[in-house]
């Protein structure tokens, strides 16, 4: 089981380096998010920071609904938007793994997946009103 584990967080890690790979800054500069992205990616960050404190139902819960008001209300257009892309589709899959993982060491690898990748977010992206 151990193994499988292992094999599990290694795979987990493939595929957050391979998404993140294709970043790019504009022209050396974070891109801009619109109010709502940087607002839902800003909420998952402190979720997935306090996901001790939270059932795992409530986390993916809360997590989901995150991500829902990211795509509904997501404005972004052009280049911005594609390079959003290329960090929130990890982090829905991530999600979708969080909902099914059977194992809390499962739970938390997929948790270190999720905060590399808010923290990739804040690397590449910012809210104009945002002093990161």
């Amino acid at each position: 089981m151990k193994r499988i584990h292992v094999i599990l967080m290694a795979l987990l890690s493939l595929t957050v380096l391979a998404d993140n790979e294709k970043l790019s800054l504009n022209n050396g500069q974070k891109w801009l998010a619109n109010e709502e992205t940087h607002v839902g990616m800003t909420e998952i960050e402190t979720l997935v920071d306090q996901a001790g404190t939270l059932t795992h139902e409530i986390l993916v819960a809360k997590l989901e609904k995150q991500i829902q008001t990211i795509i509904t209300k997501c404005s972004m257009k052009g280049e911005s938007h594609d390079q959003l892309h290329k960090v929130l589709h990890p982090i829905i899959t991530k999600v979708g793994a969080l909902k099914e993982a059977a194992t809390s060491e499962d739970q938390k690898a997929i948790l270190e997946n999720l905060k590399h990748l808010t923290k990739t977010y804040f690397t590449y992206f910012k809210y104009a009103k945002d002093h990161r």
